[in-house]
């Protein structure tokens, strides 16, 4: 019961501090600060024995007195509640309540802390029915319409002050309890202010005795000691990652030669494109819309690859009308314009046994896609352009794929061979880089209204999407209606990319170290369930912009398992929610699964099911040992952790092997398996033991 106080020479502030508590590797301390000469005295203080182990994190409780606040004696209780226990742990604040009354015989306590009394962790349905918050001898003196998060993502009342006791109650001024934004008050940008909390503090004043002005004798900063006294247990951790995230996670070119390379790629697309429309007028671009990874900030390793939506003029305006296809988000495209020039594509030049209703709609996207790319092969073959920058030259290259291909040569300072030079092997090589270039056609969506209203679509986005827009891609599902007209998807790769830019550092960090670990490059057509960046992306979508926002502190691995555990939730469940589209499953409504071709298979043998279904548990499996390795609470030497990154690299190897066999047509060991999502059920799934 005797306090310990700690007097650093020549400061200020006197504070006193708990033991390390929690019942996990992550300890935390308690710790309250305050001026010296300031009339305040510790009078005692404990940690609550929690015999039936309620807590994560016993309160840590003190008793004060004060020569100049109206109330001279009062007890203070620091709590930090655990986040899935939040009902429970508030629910047994009453029985510490009664602990305190017996051992420091005053009824005047202010429990107050980090409860994560609001929003997931606790709803009012079940909050507003446990003793503490009904009886009236207790004052929850910060409201539930106060967010006491600095995350803009988040609105939750999290922390509280719950006072007992009339003289306490009557010795604090009147609406004084608060939050301090200490982001508006020092003028700081979001980042800058998460960097320092995801909390606000929260405060209250007290009368004093003998002047009218309220003294401030306690403001509750509830996450910056937590998070400095973890971090100290997640350093090995931390430095595993920081270390990936530098040595794996970087563009390897500087920001010069970057801007350098951006700006000749995209002279050089507008060139093609120019000769494409020459070829075929009806290929006339309108807008070229950058997208991907680098644009949104979260390319690592080379500058290799670089995204681009490319808006069909012909298609974008009042020629088009959008008809249902397989569900809300897949569009059938009719052309009200009988002479228009996208008719050649249309069902009833297609197909002549077409119902007559489908006549002027667009059919497979195939033939779209071919002949654009058949005008770029042609352009190819007849002119090779290049570009100069300053770091060296771009050129762009015949390639056999539905993708543009540029090679950049840097200049490396040595001088250019001569004829007596020519049978000499050069000591230094010429620096060479492929780049790739993936132009996705699309048509602007005529009618934004009408995609708000969709019932998946987040109504809190509908601002962004009117600014952005949407587009329908000249892509097909993978259903075959024939002889139907084929659906056509939306997309919202103009709203992710705004999203994903305006993603805080420590975000695009974790999503960086995730993507280097656990996602390869493997570009094919057609869709498989796996575990790809964009998959990965829309993980981090949720995690920071979804109905719960992220909660936890800055920590690296906070944010990771929690993505982590999302990403097993959702392999477990076979669906994985599209941000802008919540009633889509990311993978498709046609689940699709690489499956080995053994002899005497065919297509619907039961074995064929087993193997797909475990693909997913392999994609299970993966997550969980690599989120069982961030979050081990026996910290594991750096030797462990190198061992995890080459795991992770076998199976990335793997993974793209079994992929590439997948995707080659003439080979017959690697086949396609399907299943809808209603051929899916849970019981299957745990006849083949599938565990997240």
């Amino acid at each position: 019961m005797t306090p310990t106080i700690y007097r650093a020479p020549g400061s200020k502030y006197d504070k006193i501090v708990s033991k390390r508590l929690g019942d996990s590797a992550s300890k935390e301390q308690y710790i309250f600060l305050y001026r010296r000469h300031s009339g305040i005295t510790i009078v005692s203080s404990y940690v609550y024995h929690d015999p039936q182990n309620v807590f994560e994190r016993e309160p840590y409780i003190v008793k004060i007195q004060s020569t100049k606040t109206v109330l001279s004696e009062f007890v203070l209780a620091g709590i930090h509640v655990k986040p899935l226990q939040a009902i429970q742990e508030i629910t047994a604040l009453e029985t510490v309540h009664s602990d305190i009354v017996s051992k420091m015989k005053t009824e005047e306590i202010l429990f107050l802390g980090d409860m994560n009394a609001e929003c997931s962790y606790a709803p009012k349905k079940y909050l507003n029915y446990i003793p503490i918050r009904t009886s009236n001898k207790y004052h929850w003196l910060i409201s539930d319409n106060i967010d006491t998060t600095v995350s803009k993502g988040t609105d939750c009342a999290y922390d509280r002050f719950i006072l007992h006791g009339d003289k306490f109650l009557n010795a604090i001024v009147k609406d004084s309890s608060k939050i301090f934004e200490f982001d508006k008050e020092y003028r700081l940008t979001n980042t800058v202010a998460l960097s320092v909390s995801d909390h606000y503090p929260i405060e209250l004043e007290m009368k004093t005795v003998t002047s009218s002005a309220p003294y401030i004798p306690f403001t509750m900063f509830t996450t910056v000691c937590f998070g400095s006294v973890i971090c100290s247990y997640y350093s090995k951790q931390c430095g595993f990652l920081r270390n990936l995230f530098r040595n794996q996670c970087q563009i390897e070119q500087k920001e010069v030669e970057i801007v350098a390379i951006e700006s000749g790629l995209q002279e050089l697309i507008h060139k093609i494109l120019f000769a494409v429309e020459k070829e075929y007028s009806w290929f006339k671009i309108s807008r070229i819309l950058p997208s991907g990874s680098f644009y949104e900030g979260t390319k690592i390793g080379n500058l290799d690859e670089f995204d681009y939506m490319i808006v069909l003029q012909a298609l974008s305006g009042d020629d088009i009308e959008l008809h249902d296809g397989c569900n809300p988000w897949y569009k059938r495209i009719e052309i009200k314009d009988e002479n228009h020039c996208f008719n050649r594509y249309c069902c009833r030049v297609r197909y002549e046994n077409t119902a007559y209703n489908y006549r002027y709609h667009l059919h497979t996207s195939k033939y779209i896609v071919s002949d654009f790319w058949h005008a770029v092969t042609k352009f190819q073959k007849s002119a090779k352009l290049s570009v100069e920058i300053p770091q060296g030259i771009l050129t762009h290259e015949e390639n056999e794929s539905d993708k543009l291909l540029f090679t950049f040569t840097k200049r490396t300072g040595i001088p250019e061979s001569t004829s007596q030079d020519k049978d000499r092997c050069l000591l230094v090589p010429i620096l060479r880089m492929d780049i790739g270039v993936d132009l996705m056609m699309s048509i602007e969506h005529p009618c934004l209204e009408s995609v708000a209203k969709c019932e998946g679509f987040p109504s809190d986005y509908k601002e962004l999407l009117m600014k952005h827009g949407c587009h329908i891609v000249i892509k097909s599902c993978h259903i075959q209606h024939f002889p139907e007209p084929t659906c056509y998807f939306i997309s919202f790769a103009a709203l992710e990319l705004e999203l994903m830019k305006n993603l805080d550092e420590h975000h695009k960090k974790c999503y960086k170290i995730l993507k280097s670990l656990l996602t390869g490059e493997m570009n094919f057509k057609g869709k498989c369930m796996n575990l790809s960046s964009y998959v990965l992306k829309t993980a981090f979508l949720f995690h920071v912009y979804g109905s719960k926002g992220c909660t936890y502190s800055r920590l690296d691995t906070k944010c990771i398992n929690e993505v982590l555990d999302y990403l097993s939730s959702c392999f477990y469940n076979i669906r994985m929610p599209c941000f802008f589209a919540r009633d889509m499953n990311t993978w498709g409504h046609i689940l699709e699964f690489p499956v080995h071709s053994w002899t005497g298979w065919d297509c619907y043998d039961s074995r064929r099911i087993a193997f797909c279904f475990l693909w997913v548990k392999l994609w299970c499996k993966i997550v969980h040992v690599v989120k069982i390795a961030i979050s081990a609470e026996n910290i594991p030497k750096m030797d462990d952790w190198y061992t995890l990154h080459d795991k992770c690299e076998y199976m990335k190897r793997t993974i793209y092997y079994l992929l590439e066999k997948y995707t080659d047509w003439d080979n017959k060991d690697v086949q396609r398996g399907e299943m809808t999502n209603e051929e899916i059920k849970v019981p299957l799934i745990e006849q083949y033991e599938l565990s997240g």
